[in-house]
């Protein structure tokens, strides 16, 4: 779904910022051949597993646990999916991507190479016709002539017409 006004682009910035998995900062040679190699080994359900995963594990935080419940049973197979998952990845389908970041690398690229293979599954989440139009219903309760001033101050033009896409950089 495209924007509907560019504040819903300043929300899914904020959003896609809020939610980024840390240590995606440094893409060395190897790491991003394993995180290319992650990325088109993953199906559309691999990454809906992943989601799922990093949901639930959000949702076991007291700070939002009132918000959602994951039963102990759908935790587990929902923890045995990912790692059943990650393997695959990283033992067979990206299996000497996986050798040469380590080699070379750390064991970080790992994490920064899921990080990448998070980000996309993040997209294909917020690409969504319903999750699109509940982060734009955030727009509604944003003062505009405030977010115009700053635009203004930082040189861009806000556009006329608040539903129109985002203004072009």
């Amino acid at each position: 779904m495209k924007a509907t006004s560019w504040y819903v682009g300043v929300i899914s910035l904020a959003g896609a910022c809020i939610l980024n998995i840390p240590g995606t900062a440094y893409a060395g040679l190897y790491q991003g051949d394993l995180s290319r190699c992650i990325v088109a080994a993953a199906k559309a359900e691999d990454r809906t597993v992943l989601l799922r995963w990093v949901f639930a594990a959000m949702a076991s935080n007291p700070t939002i646990q009132d918000m959602t419940r994951v039963a102990p049973e759908q935790s587990a197979a929902l923890s045995a999916s990912t790692a059943k998952l990650m393997q695959r990845l990283l033992l067979v389908d990206c299996r000497q991507q996986t050798i040469d970041a380590m080699k070379y690398e750390q064991a970080s690229a790992i994490q920064q190479a899921f990080g990448t293979l998070g980000q996309i599954a993040m997209a294909d989440l917020m690409r969504d016709d319903s999750t699109a139009a509940y982060m734009g219903g955030l727009g509604e309760h944003l003062d505009k002539a405030k977010w115009a001033e700053l635009m203004a101050e930082a040189g861009i033009k806000a556009p006329a017409n608040p539903k129109e896409p985002c203004p072009p950089p």
